[in-house]
């Protein structure tokens, strides 16, 4: 789908969750982007169920799909209230004790959805997924170290609004510019063009975790 509107030139998000898709395209370009979807999934063997089909055209300012707030007015895209409610409850459950491998399976599949819009949500993963192969393999039991420093990042992000709201993701046509970042337990760098920034992280870094400093650069 993101291929078909890319060709056709539509500025797009493109959002899917197992059998559910949601498109947001620019007024101008609604028709013509619901006609690619349509295309799109039919040349795949897909069928769309017309009875669950939701507006085709202009919405509403705001506008909740499973859990997520797209705000056309403001053009940003949030974490709807309760579901970050109920990840919390989650976590604390899970931080008091490591859970079943069902109840893991819910708790990651939950946090890779909003993991689209938190970021750098996608980088706080990898503990959480070796732990669930680790059940998968008849092993663990505990939180590793890195699972354990994932879920508090992932509880102090649920608890503050301004984390859960980002500008909408819209597909970019051509790559404007490229920016290369790099961190260490000590600092940070980025480099955009002939460009260069550095700094140093407040506090003591040297346990943390690599994969979410050089995300948080």
């Amino acid at each position: 789908v993101e291929t078909r509107l890319a060709a056709a030139d539509v500025p797009s998000v493109v959002e899917a969750y197992v059998d559910d898709f949601l498109v947001v395209a620019p007024a101008e370009s609604a028709s013509l982007a619901a006609e690619t979807v349509e295309w799109a999934l039919g040349t795949a063997g897909l069928a769309i169920s017309r009875k669950k089909s939701d507006e085709v055209g202009p919405v509403g300012a705001v506008k909740v799909w499973l859990g997520i707030v797209w705000d056309l007015d403001t053009m940003e895209v949030a974490v709807e209230a309760e579901r970050a409610r109920r990840l919390r409850r989650r976590i604390q459950r899970a931080r008091a004790k490591p859970p079943s491998r069902r109840r893991l399976e819910k708790l990651i599949g939950g946090l890779e959805f909003v993991a689209e819009i938190v970021r750098p949500g996608r980088a706080a993963m990898h503990g959480l997924r070796r732990a669930l192969a680790d059940l998968n393999a008849g092993e663990g039991g505990q939180w590793s170290r890195e699972a354990a420093d994932e879920l508090k990042w992932w509880a102090d992000v649920l608890q503050r609004p301004d984390r859960l709201r980002w500008p909408l993701p819209w597909r970019p046509r051509d790559s404007a510019a490229t920016v290369a970042t790099d961190a260490s337990t000590t600092g940070f760098g980025f480099l955009w063009g002939d460009r260069g920034w550095f700094g140093a992280w407040p506090g003591d870094h040297t346990s943390g975790d690599m994969t979410l400093l050089e995300a948080r650069a």
